[in-house]
């Protein structure tokens, strides 16, 4: 009842919702509150969890191995390897472990993905949200072979990364695909910058189809208003506050990305189905 209350104060049309909801939460990493994050095990706990989008960070290495992992603090944490990631060895990623720290008691032994690794578990319906780490022009024909090889299907893989080549190159080379453009809003003086002008400018020369934005705090119904109708998606991340979540979604935003994919969809689908509102 709390949680219908707040959707009604935030004129949130939860009735589309009935059990389907009506825009995308992105499990972020994983469910990386019950699994090391990005991992398999981390994947596979926010799809059978109910999120369809899980989000997972790669990088391509001087091996030419695609590797599933944030950065260099988070390896270190996870597996003890205080290495940069792209100049990780066949034989380093083969042997580590991201369960030598924290997680070690629960599970033993996590194994630090391959991108391969990670397009196999993708269920029926599930998607991968690609982030791209670093700039290789192997990268677009990588993520094609292997999409093929696992047998995926384009709309099971989204794109995103901060850098710009990188996107640039993926689109060039792919098309199909859902693209986004990330990027961290900064408040100078009471403005947000990029300007949302200068935001759809920076998607369109890529040629991503929509923009996935950090720092929304001070976002407003006009900026997503001004995105979407270039006709780009709006996703933001990460957010871990359900009622900020609520408020990003009345104005509009297409999808949130959150550490909490798992409450948060519970919240959504259980609190919001009309059968459950006179618990």
């Amino acid at each position: 009842m709390k949680t219908l209350k707040l959707l009604a104060a935030l004129s949130l049309p939860f009735a589309a919702l009935n059990g389907v909801l009506a825009f995308d939460i992105v499990a972020h990493r994983g469910e990386n509150s019950q699994a090391p994050m990005n991992s398999l095990e981390a994947f596979a706990l926010a799809w059978k969890n109910g999120a369809k989008y899980v989000e997972a960070d790669f990088y391509f290495t001087d091996s030419s191995q695609i590797v599933c992992a944030h950065c260099r603090s988070t390896l270190k944490e996870l597996s003890g390897i205080d290495c940069d990631i792209e100049k990780l060895s066949p034989e380093q990623v083969s042997s580590a472990n991201l369960a030598s720290g924290k997680w070690s008691a629960k599970y033993g032994k996590v194994a630090l993905p391959l991108m391969s690794d990670v397009f196999k578990a993708v269920p029926t319906g599930g998607v991968i949200v690609v982030e791209i780490k670093n700039f290789s022009p192997k990268f677009a024909e990588e993520i094609e072979r292997l999409r093929k090889q696992c047998g995926l299907k384009k709309s099971q893989i989204v794109v995103i990364s901060f850098n710009k080549n990188a996107l640039a190159d993926f689109t060039s080379k792919c098309s199909g695909y859902q693209v986004y453009l990330l990027h961290a809003l900064k408040n100078e003086n009471g403005i947000l910058k990029p300007t949302a002008e200068e935001l759809i400018a920076a998607a369109r020369k890529v040629g991503a189809n929509g923009v996935d934005l950090g720092g929304t705090k001070n976002i407003d119904a006009s900026y997503v208003e001004k995105i979407k109708k270039a006709g780009l998606k709006f996703w933001v991340w990460t957010v871990n506050d359900f009622k900020e979540a609520l408020r990003l979604i009345s104005i509009g935003v297409d999808g949130i990305t959150t550490d909490k994919s798992a409450e948060f969809i519970n919240l959504l689908k259980t609190e919001n189905n009309p059968a459950g509102s006179s618990k």
